[in-house]
């Protein structure tokens, strides 16, 4: 995190971040599938549709319903 506020073209490594959150809520994750992703794969909005996202008025909206970022 630190590396990425210091080069502004180092991306935030949001994958371990959001790893480090399930481990510590302990969330079940045996059911889930997991994908071997590329350092130089990025999450875009071809990624966010992929995942079943929606983007209503500049939000990304899940296909519950919830609203994101």
């Amino acid at each position: 995190m630190q590396k990425a506020l210091r080069l502004s073209d180092y991306h935030y490594p949001y994958a371990v971040l959001i790893s480090k959150f399930l481990l510590y809520f302990e969330v079940n994750l045996e059911d889930e599938t997991s994908e071997l992703v590329k350092s130089t794969q990025e999450l875009n909005n071809g990624s966010l549709s992929k995942m079943g996202f929606t983007k209503i008025g500049g939000k990304w909206i899940t296909k519950d319903g919830d609203h994101g970022a």
